[in-house]
């Protein structure tokens, strides 16, 4: 994240910079403005969504794919599956833990949908999934719609692929959203505030 903010500041002020001395200053500023703004929203519509893994000598959740290097046909210590990575990290067996960048709304689910789709079909590729847990933790509202394409998304994975899905981390009211219509959709009794809750509960499933 903080590269992309760098290339995006440097991208920013190279437009300014070029338009200032083409156009002039009241232009430059003008489209310097409206240039931040539009990257500003591309950043709300197309935001990631990260597989976490747990690093084993700090013990905290980080984004996977900044720790992968290469793919590996021998399984390591840390990892189960092929992939070889730059520092050891540990992915639990059979469970995905996947975490959406920003909220939910009409703009970006579609978006938000086919990368969760993208990457759980990547990871099935390397190791077996049981259960996907859905950390909220950036996640602070959902739209009507949003909340229809993700809960016709979890029902399929559920119905179809057999996946067990565990919801962590909401808060306010997309906690009250998730809790009143996700009945049957999550495999759990009571909505987590934790990822180590989660976890515990999806290790639970799988053992």
């Amino acid at each position: 994240n903080s590269v992309r903010g760098f290339v995006r500041d440097i991208i920013v002020w190279l437009i300014a910079f070029s338009v200032t001395i083409i156009l002039g200053v009241l232009q430059g500023v003008a489209i310097s403005c409206a240039v931040s703004l539009l990257l500003m929203l591309a950043t709300v519509v197309f935001p990631p969504v990260i597989v976490l893994g747990r690093l084993k000598e700090q013990g905290s959740l980080h984004d996977l794919k900044r720790y992968c290097v290469e793919i590996n046909t021998q399984p390591d210590e840390y990892n189960s599956n092929k992939r070889r990575l730059a520092n050891p990290i540990h992915q639990y067996q059979d469970i995905l833990i996947l975490e959406p960048g920003s909220s939910l709304f009409f703009a970006n689910i579609d978006h938000i949908r086919l990368q969760m789709e993208k990457l759980l079909s990547e990871e099935l590729e390397l190791r077996s999934i049981k259960v996907v847990i859905l950390s909220f933790s950036k996640v602070s509202s959902l739209d009507s719609t949003a909340l229809y394409v993700l809960k016709e998304l979890l029902t399929v994975w559920r119905e179809k692929r057999g996946l067990r899905v565990i919801a962590c981390l909401a808060k306010g009211e997309v906690l009250e959203i998730l809790w009143e219509h996700f009945e049957g959709v999550f495999s759990q009794s009571r909505m987590f505030l934790t990822l180590e809750d989660g976890l515990g509960e999806a290790r639970w499933l799988v053992a």
